[in-house]
């Protein structure tokens, strides 16, 4: 049985955080979308075993679609069900709908 998924641990960076509120505004644009691709990312490996092996990205219009290579025999769903949970960072950040395929 797979464990529950995580919830977010942090939330988006906001303005009212030192750190980013010192930051000019094209680098916190550069946090944003590098912090979305993370979430994404840790998504994909929900389990720890490896089920993704690469991706791919391709974009057409206001959609990105996120290709997955998966090992074979293995069952990604829940890495697929946890980045598409995630996904709301890198979509705001990026201005797309993100889809992912396997």
């Amino acid at each position: 049985m797979a464990p529950p998924a995580e919830p977010c641990r942090k939330s988006a960076p906001k303005a009212n955080h030192d750190e980013f509120a010192r930051l000019a505004a094209r680098d916190q644009e550069v946090v944003r979308k590098l912090a979305g691709i993370l979430r994404v990312a840790i998504a994909l490996d929900r389990t720890h075993a490896g089920n993704v092996r690469a991706l791919s990205c391709r974009t057409e219009d206001d959609h990105l679609t996120v290709s997955l290579d998966t090992a074979e025999g293995a069952d990604a769903a829940l890495e697929v069900y946890t980045a598409d949970a995630r996904k709301g960072l890198l979509e705001e950040a990026l201005g797309v709908v993100v889809e992912f395929e396997t």
